[in-house]
C-alpha cells in the first residue's frame, strides 16, 4: 500500500500521455507530495523505472522489433538507446535493396578493419556492437546566453537571498544559513524552457569542507559541487518557471560564484519509431543512457538506411505529452508498476508484493491472450 492514501480504480482502456499518468499515479496511492516542486524528478523515476521493469517482466515485451535509421556518408557508428537485444541488422541502399550484414565480435571487428579511417569506403557488409557508457552526446550547443549578466559585471538582474552579495564581478555567499542565488529569464535573453536541453558552465571558489553548492534550472538540479573548479553539466530544464537557481548545504554554506553560463543544447539520442531515427532528450543527471552503438564496415559510401531487428525497451518519458505502449494501451500497469517501484525504494515488502501480485495477475490475462492468438493462427494454417 503506497504512503498516505488509498487505491482507487484505473480506467482500463484509457490512452493516455504522461501527464494523465502522473496524476492517476497520485489519485491511486496518494502521494501528492511527490508533484510538488523540487520532488518531480522522483515521480519521474518511478514511472520510468516502473515502465522498464514491465518491459523486462512481460511477454509482450519479448516480442521482437524493428528500428530504422537513416545513415550519411562517412558516418561509422550508429549510436541506439533503450536496447535489450539486437538480433539482425540490414542495409537499404537507395535503390531500395537490402543486405543482411554479418555480425562481428568487436575484437575481431577491430583486427578487420585496424586502419577503417584510412580505409576506402563503400556499401557495409559487416556491424559489430561496441556498448559504451556516457550521459548523452551533446552535438550543438546555442549562441545565444539565457542568463543575464552572468559575469556578476553589475549587482542587476539577480535575486538575492541571505547571505548573498554582488561585488567586484563576483557573486559572495557568506553565513551560516541556507538561501538562494536566483534569476527568471527571459526579460532581455532567451527564457529558459521547460524540457528543453541546456550546457550549463559556472565558477566555484571558496568552498570548505562539508559545504557544497548546486544549480537548478527550473526544477531540475543539477549535480552536487563540493570542490572549487569550473564546471560544465548538461541538464534538461523542468516547470514552468524558467528560472536559474543556486543553492547549497540546508545547515549553511560560503562560496563565490562566477562566470556562469546557460545555452541551449542538442541530445542526440536514437528514437524509436519505424518511420525515423528520432530525437529524445532527458536529465543526464537522473538516469543515465547506456548507449549501444552499432559499428559498421566498411564506412558508408553514401546515405543508407539501417534496420534493426530485436528488442528494445520502452523509451522513457519527459514531457506531458510523451506516449509509449504502456501510456496508451495499459496505462493502469504502469501506475501500478510505478507504485511498486516505490514502495521497494521505501523498503515496503508487504506493499510491494501487494502490487506485484497485482501486476502478474493482469500480466497473466495478457499472456494468455497472447498464446490464444497464436492458437488461432495455428488452427488457420492447418487449414
Amino acid at each position: 500500500m503506497g504512503e498516505g492514501g488509498q487505491r482507487a480504480s484505473l480506467p482500463l482502456e484509457a490512452i493516455m500521455p504522461y501527464g494523465d499518468i502522473k496524476t492517476l499515479f497520485v489519485m491511486t496511492t496518494g502521494r501528492s507530495d511527490l508533484v510538488a516542486t523540487g520532488n518531480l524528478w522522483k515521480l519521474a523515476y518511478f514511472i520510468n523505472a516502473g515502465q522498464r521493469w514491465l518491459d523486462r517482466k512481460a511477454i509482450k515485451r519479448d516480442q521482437l522489433q524493428r528500428y530504422m535509421r537513416d545513415v550519411a556518408a562517412g558516418q561509422k557508428l550508429v549510436e541506439l538507446s533503450d536496447v535489450r537485444l539486437i538480433k539482425t541488422v540490414f542495409i537499404v541502399d537507395g535503390q531500395g535493396d537490402e543486405s543482411e550484414l554479418e555480425r562481428f565480435d568487436p575484437l575481431d571487428f577491430k583486427m578487420k578493419y585496424a586502419n577503417i579511417d584510412d580505409e576506402d569506403t563503400g556499401t557495409p557488409i559487416d556491424f559489430c556492437i561496441n556498448i559504451s557508457r556516457d550521459q548523452g552526446l551533446v552535438i550543438g550547443v546555442a549562441v545565444t546566453e539565457s542568463v543575464n549578466v552572468g559575469d556578476f559585471a553589475t549587482d542587476t538582474k539577480w535575486t538575492k537571498g541571505t547571505g548573498w552579495a554582488i561585488a567586484a564581478g563576483v557573486a559572495v555567499k557568506t553565513g551560516t544559513n541556507w538561501s538562494e542565488l536566483s534569476q527568471v529569464t527571459g526579460d532581455q535573453n532567451e527564457a529558459i524552457l521547460d524540457g528543453s536541453p541546456y550546457r550549463v558552465q559556472y565558477t566555484v571558489t571558496g568552498l570548505t569542507d562539508g559545504d557544497f553548492i548546486r544549480v537548478r534550472l527550473g526544477e531540475t538540479y543539477g549535480q552536487r559541487r563540493e570542490t572549487n573548479g569550473t564546471f560544465i553539466e548538461d541538464i534538461v530544464a523542468r516547470g514552468t518557471t524558467p528560472s536559474i537557481v543556486f543553492d547549497g548545504a540546508a545547515d549553511g554554506f560560503a562560496v563565490t560564484l562566477d562566470n556562469v553560463s546557460v545555452k541551449k543544447s542538442t541530445y542526440a539520442n536514437a528514437g524509436r519509431t519505424v518511420a525515423e531515427g528520432g530525437y529524445q532528450s532527458w536529465p543526464a543527471h537522473m538516469l543515465r543512457r547506456h548507449f549501444d552503438s552499432i559499428a559498421l564496415g566498411p564506412v558508408p559510401d553514401s546515405t543508407y538506411t539501417l534496420e534493426v531487428i530485436g528488442r528494445f525497451y520502452e523509451p522513457r518519458v519527459i514531457g506531458d505529452w510523451d506516449s509509449t505502449y504502456w501510456t496508451e494501451e495499459e496505462p493502469n500497469l504502469l501506475v501500478w508498476a510505478a507504485a511498486y517501484i516505490m514502495e521497494i525504494t521505501y523498503r515496503n515488502s508487504e506493499g510491494a508484493d501487494d502490487w506485484e501480485a497485482k501486476i502478474d495477475k493482469f500480466l497473466g490475462d495478457i499472456e494468455r491472450d497472447k498464446v490464444a492468438e497464436e492458437v488461432v493462427g495455428i488452427n488457420k494454417m492447418k487449414g
